[in-house]
């Protein structure tokens, strides 16, 4: 899942453009890929607004705090733009990503 993550940020960056100077807000894209033992997300069906957001990380946090951290198998965070010089517009994200939602 992370590689397959990991290919979408490399082929979809050329929307990124690199500025001098900041030229506004810029948005972010954030994947967190999680391998962890048990079932207490097996009904999770995606994230539709922040509440759901907050549930599931709660979730994650309480699993990975369970038997002394020995449940959670790896953990990947990814985000783009990486640079801090790099722009990330809202309609980039929007024609490149089109089944996230905005949180």
């Amino acid at each position: 899942m992370a590689v397959s993550e990991r290919s979408k940020f490399e082929n979809e960056n050329s929307s990124i453009t690199r500025s001098s100077s900041a030229e506004g807000a810029t948005c972010a894209v954030v994947t967190l890929a999680v391998a962890i033992r048990g079932d207490s997300l097996r009904g999770f069906r995606g994230i539709k607004d922040t509440s759901t957001a907050k549930e599931i990380l709660q979730t994650l946090s309480a699993d990975a705090l369970t038997d002394g951290g020995d449940n959670v198998l790896g953990v990947e965070l990814l985000w783009t733009p990486e640079d801090s010089r790099d722009t990330l517009f809202r309609q980039d994200v929007i024609q490149d990503y089109p089944e996230l939602i905005d949180l």
